[in-house]
Formats: C-alpha cells, sequence, structure tokens
C-alpha cells in the first residue's frame, strides 16, 4: 500500500482562533513544523503535503522539504461550504492510494501512533475487517447529549461506572481512508471505521 499525509494547515475559525505557526516546544518551532518533523519519522517527505490558503504557511512546508497543495479560500470562506467538499478538494490531486489526514495542532500524537495507525489499518484492509481509521480518546464517564443522558439511566436504576456503554471521543487528529472512497463519499471515514484508542496527552488538541 501507497499512502499520501496530508496536514490541513489554516489560520482563523469561528469557535477558537486556529493558529498551526504558534510556537511549541523547547525550541520554539511552529506546531506545524513539530508536526512534521514528527510524520517525516514514519513517511517520506515525497508522501506529504501541507494544504494551505497561506503562503506564509506554505513557504514554511516548502522549507522543510514537504509538498504543499495551495487552498482557495481560507477558513471562513470554507465554513460556508459542506465539509465533504474541503476534504475532496484536498485529496484529489495527490496521487497515493490512501490517505492519512493528520492535525498539525495534536502535536502529542507521535510516529509511535502513526507507525501503529499504519500497521493496523494495512492489517484491516487487507483482511476486509474495517475499511477506515480514526484516533479516538475512550471514556469510561456519564454522558448527557442536550437534555438527556445518552449512555446510562439517570434515575434510581444509575448503572455503576464499571458497567457503562465507553464512550469515545474523536480527537481530530488523525484519520486514514482509501482515496478512491473519499472522493466517491465526500468523507474521509467509512462505514466500518477502526478506533484507534490514544491517551489523554496525544488526544489533546493545541487550539480547542
Amino acid at each position: 500500500m501507497n499512502f499520501g499525509v496530508i496536514i490541513p494547515a489554516q489560520f482563523g475559525g469561528k469557535s477558537y482562533e486556529r493558529n498551526p505557526l504558534q510556537p511549541f516546544g523547547k525550541d520554539g518551532i511552529s506546531l506545524l513544523e513539530w508536526k512534521i518533523n514528527q510524520v517525516k519519522k514514519t513517511f517520506s517527505k515525497d508522501d506529504i503535503y501541507v494544504s494551505s490558503s497561506s503562503d506564509e504557511i506554505l513557504t514554511i512546508a516548502r522549507s522543510c522539504g514537504v509538498n504543499v497543495i495551495k487552498r482557495n479560500h481560507t477558513i471562513e470562506v470554507e465554513y460556508n461550504q459542506p465539509f465533504g467538499d474541503i476534504i475532496t478538494d484536498n485529496v484529489k490531486d495527490v496521487d497515493r492510494e490512501h490517505i492519512v489526514w493528520i492535525s498539525p495542532t495534536h502535536p502529542f500524537m507521535n510516529e509511535l501512533d502513526y507507525s501503529k495507525a499504519i500497521t493496523i489499518y494495512e492489517k484491516a484492509i487487507t483482511e476486509c475487517t474495517h475499511d477506515s481509521l480514526m484516533s479516538v480518546f475512550k471514556m469510561d464517564d456519564y454522558i448527557w447529549i442536550g437534555d438527556k443522558s445518552s449512555n446510562y439511566t439517570a434515575d434510581k436504576n444509575q448503572e455503576y461506572r464499571e458497567n457503562l456503554l465507553p464512550t469515545y471521543k474523536v480527537t481530530n487528529g488523525l484519520f486514514i481512508r482509501k482515496k478512491e472512497c473519499i472522493l466517491t463519499n465526500n468523507y474521509y471515514l467509512g462505514d466500518s471505521v477502526y478506533k484507534l484508542e490514544v491517551d489523554k496527552l496525544a488526544s489533546q488538541d493545541i487550539d480547542s
């Protein structure tokens, strides 16, 4: 199998300000550079693509020796598009069989996680057990969605914590799917998703 890694790096946002160039670590390099360095330990630089509408971000990506995808719109404009269109616009010109979508703002998710994910994904695809993969954080907690409890009975018969159905937070740090399927369905997850569990630190999004 061959893989193309897309690192989407945009400035701005609605609910919070996204900045992949904010400094991180003792050397003060940007989150984007930190992430590129991590990804290079698992994938060839020729398979890595940084996607952005920002010339500043793309210049930094080129200086790191990876490919770039020039996006036509800022994140504020993209918010008015269906999310699936944004995914396919990024994926369509990447000449690889499988797409790995990696967030630049999850610095604690590292090359060990990526190598593990690829091994699991390749096995799952070969054995036809799953069609895609995403990173998640498992939570054994009492959860409410809106005005209703979602995974327990909120009355005198409340279940003990150890008997709860587990819930999973999608970390948005990593997604993997076959490119052809992404383009067909306009999304990077299929009907049978492998949940790659990561620890709490690896699940953290610096900008959320």
